[in-house]
């Protein structure tokens, strides 16, 4: 009997998890090189991290973000937000301007 209760239980929440709507989110402008804006339709808090999985920068929940990336090197980060009730991941393109 537990089995049965623990499939059915297990089923809901997967069931939960793939209807989850992701947030909408904008990055202006991607590439960035100093700064970027990154907007949300939602609150959600925010962690930028980089290819390593190492946490850059972390910042609690808002619907609009300005992260400052000039003392990050040039490289692809990635964002998560996360909303209680939903995980989304972005993809940043940080390049130093040329000029």
């Amino acid at each position: 009997m537990f089995k049965i209760g623990f499939t059915i239980l297990l089923s809901i929440l997967i069931s939960g998890l793939c209807a989850q709507k992701p947030i909408d989110a904008m990055i202006s402008p991607n590439p960035a090189d100093q700064f970027c804006r990154v907007s949300l339709s939602e609150k959600a808090s925010l962690q930028l991290m980089d290819m390593q999985g190492r946490e850059k920068i972390q910042l609690p929940a808002a619907s609009d973000f300005e992260l400052d990336l000039s003392g990050l090197p040039e490289g692809i980060y990635f964002i998560h937000l996360v909303s209680d009730e939903t995980v989304t991941t972005l993809r940043l393109v940080h390049r130093s301007r040329k000029g």
